[in-house]
């Protein structure tokens, strides 16, 4: 089964995450046997890695992968139907449209379709933004393998071909029943220095000077320290913003002091959108580095 939606994965994984995978691995091919649809939850703060994970178990199983996005509040129809809002119209006013026209298959009848032809990996994202009875509906979901159509009646998956990966930035607590039927639960920290470098390098397409990328890393650790701000930049953030830095100061349309200048501020408006963050990192930068704004500016747009 071919992953073109996984092409470009750099993730690096870590030696217990590298365990984790061998067991995954036996879980699929049943080896290992579960009660249940295999399925992890990975807790941790944005950033940190979780679905980068997701997509390379995927990939390492050359298994299809379905990335479900939970969002504020949404609920189990989002999960199980997608609505053809026209089709929908269409079947309220004539009677030749049939009303199950109007829905798609969600991603978790995807997940089930799919394996019954393959090993599929279902990431369910940030599943504490949805709602509490998303919890209690999918007990019986991962008990069952299977899901009741009201019009064409149950539709059953394969369980030895279904691993779920739910993840949560823990903004609420999930269901404990729900805890229980989890496979097995894991906690990710955002990288430390080295492996951050280490990652980082991996996802780069263009040939950014080790030491450059170094000194933003180091910045991007030291803005995650603040206490007193709330977003933090992912990995993803730190990678993209190492490219974006390489083609400002590639571009032979502006001066170095222009470039140094707008080099900074994509740095300030990558890390955080909010205006009153980016005056406490620049407060911080201050004195770290003990210069006053224009001479900051210069240092840091030169060293990025």
């Amino acid at each position: 089964m071919k992953n073109n939606n996984l092409k470009g994965n750099t993730y690096i994984p870590s030696k217990d995450k590298l365990v984790d995978l061998d067991y995954i691995k036996s879980l699929t091919n049943g080896s290992v046997k579960s009660n249940c649809i295999p399925s992890c939850l990975i807790l941790g703060e944005p950033g940190a890695g979780k679905t980068s994970y997701g997509k390379y178990v995927a990939e390492q199983l050359n298994a299809k992968f379905i990335f479900a996005p939970c969002y504020d509040g949404v609920g189990v129809e989002q999960l199980v139907y997608n609505w053809d809002l026209g089709k929908l119209v269409d079947a309220m006013t004539e009677e030749e449209c049939k009303g199950r026209d109007a829905m798609k298959d969600g991603y978790l009848l995807q997940a089930l379709k799919a394996s019954n032809e393959g090993l599929v990996v279902l990431l369910i994202d940030e599943i504490d933004k949805a709602k509490p009875s998303v919890d209690t509906f999918l007990l019986s979901f991962l008990q069952e393998c299977m899901l009741n159509d009201p019009i064409t009646g149950p539709i059953c998956g394969n369980k030895e071909n279904l691993f779920i990966i739910f993840t949560s930035n823990q903004r609420r607590e999930l269901e404990d029943a729900l805890d229980r039927r989890f496979t097995f639960i894991r906690h990710f920290h955002f990288p430390d220095r080295a492996d951050l470098i280490k990652q980082v390098n991996s996802m780069l397409s263009v040939k950014y000077s080790v030491t450059k990328t170094t000194f933003l890393v180091d910045l991007a650790l030291a803005y995650r320290n603040l206490h007193s701000v709330e977003r933090k930049p992912s990995q993803n953030q730190i990678s993209d913003l190492v490219q974006e830095v390489y083609t400002i100061g590639s571009s032979n349309s502006i001066g170095r002091k222009s470039s140094y200048k707008l080099k900074f501020n994509s740095m300030l408006w990558k890390f955080s959108q909010e205006p009153e963050d980016h005056k406490k990192f620049v407060t911080f930068l201050k004195s770290r580095y003990k210069m006053k704004d224009e001479k900051l500016t210069s240092y840091i747009g030169s060293m990025i």
